[in-house]
């Protein structure tokens, strides 16, 4: 089973050639320096509007061969914690094979999961990180995981479970999300720096805290709390900020932005 990209042409370039000359042009300002990451944050708007600050953050870490992928539910399809478990998705730039035997486990060990396609068939989040990744390792086998709704308690089961199924591994935890929506530039500038405040601390239960008392659209917030769950059982000790922007800083736009961080867990 092979799924093919539903947002090619439209997030990003649909032609091969296209789309490598839009990623090389993306990181072009990227540290020459990789660092060796447990995790990432890394947002999955439009290439237009989020792309510098992911390429920039994909090109500032080692990638390894093993790859877990962790995205929101925006169409509200599928079950609470969904793996697509075997096949490959296609890209302009290739197919990138799942790795069936890493999702059984996580499966198995969770308790939580279900092997379900129907939450990523038509869902964005997840794939628009692939050509990112495809363009620096070719040889990548990833999980993707889809999360709509569930409880903080589950959400710590998954994080458990992913820390012990990757414990001797290099594998990379991406937690795809955006962060404030729609809001003025100054007033998501303001929630932004609450909810990476508290990611920059390693503490995802006060990011989640601020979310909520703040009232921060933050789409991503699952996946980032159990990326930071799971990072911080494998032993991560410090993160850091690679690049923030909000889309009006593309657009010119200050009444109606979107904020966009990328972040390195290590």
């Amino acid at each position: 089973m092979v799924r093919e990209p539903v947002v090619a042409g439209t997030f990003y370039e649909k032609s091969k050639e296209g789309l490598i000359k839009q990623i090389l042009e993306l990181k072009k300002d990227a540290p020459a320096e990789k660092v060796l990451a447990k995790g990432i944050m890394v947002p999955h708007a439009g290439y237009m509007y989020s792309g510098k600050v992911a390429a920039e953050t994909f090109n500032s870490v080692e990638i390894p061969d093993t790859v877990i992928i962790l995205g929101p539910n925006h169409t509200g399809v599928g079950v609470p914690v969904s793996i697509y478990g075997e096949g490959a998705w296609k890209t302009p730039l290739g197919e990138m094979q799942i790795d069936k035997s890493l999702a059984a486990d996580i499966m198995k060990k969770a308790g939580i999961t279900h092997q379900d396609r129907t939450a990523h068939a038509r869902e964005h989040s997840i794939e628009v990180m692939l050509p990112f990744l495809q363009q620096i390792n070719n040889s990548i086998k990833f999980v993707p995981v889809c999360l709509a709704e569930p409880s903080r308690d589950e959400l710590k089961l998954l994080g458990k479970a992913l820390a012990e199924e990757l414990d001797d591994s290099q594998a990379l935890i991406i937690a795809s999300s955006d962060l404030t929506h729609y809001e003025s530039a100054e007033i998501v500038k303001e929630k932004d720096k609450r909810v990476i405040d508290e990611i920059l601390k390693l503490d995802p239960d006060a990011m989640l805290d601020a979310v909520e008392k703040y009232q921060i659209s933050m789409c991503g917030w699952m996946p980032v709390y159990v990326m930071l769950l799971a990072c911080k059982e494998l032993g991560a000790s410090e993160a850091s900020l690679v690049r923030y922007m909000t889309s009006g800083d593309i657009t010119g736009e200050t009444e109606q932005v979107v904020g966009y961080g990328g972040i390195i867990i290590k």
